[in-house]
């Protein structure tokens, strides 16, 4: 009986081991996209029911649903990616360095703060809802 020897040189032998490294180094956010996609192409196969006792209504709804998720993760990336680069481009501090200082604010000035950002948050839900309507 013949065997079959491979030989794993052009890979090298720690192959497996950059495998994991590579995984690691990714993003939490990253790793997510990737399974919504292969959700998301897996699907069909997933919801494929041979009785047809599923609802057309039923079929629809999943794929929506991680479609849903899908866009908000990139969208979400996306944002991210768009609010470091303009950080950069007007020569802010880290951002950490803003959250040790706005921690070392006196509590009144931090409670300002706060409702400062909810009140923006607030009108812009407010102005939304004029766009919309």
């Amino acid at each position: 009986m013949k065997t079959i020897k491979l030989h794993l040189k052009s890979w090298g032998q720690d192959f497996p081991e950059r495998i994991l490294q590579a995984f690691e180094s990714l993003k939490k956010e990253h790793l997510l996209f990737g399974v919504l996609i292969l959700l998301l192409a897996a699907l069909p196969m997933l919801v494929n029911d041979p009785e047809e006792t599923a609802t057309y209504l039923l079929k629809q709804m999943l794929p929506l649903i991680l479609i849903a998720f899908t866009v908000f993760a990139i969208i979400l990336a996306l944002a991210f990616w768009l609010v470091q680069r303009f950080w950069e481009a007007m020569g802010l501090p880290e951002l950490s360095l803003m959250v040790l200082q706005f921690n070392e604010l006196k509590i009144w000035l931090q409670l300002g703060f706060y409702l400062v950002c909810f009140a923006l948050v607030l009108a812009t839900g407010v102005g939304v809802l004029i766009a919309v309507l």
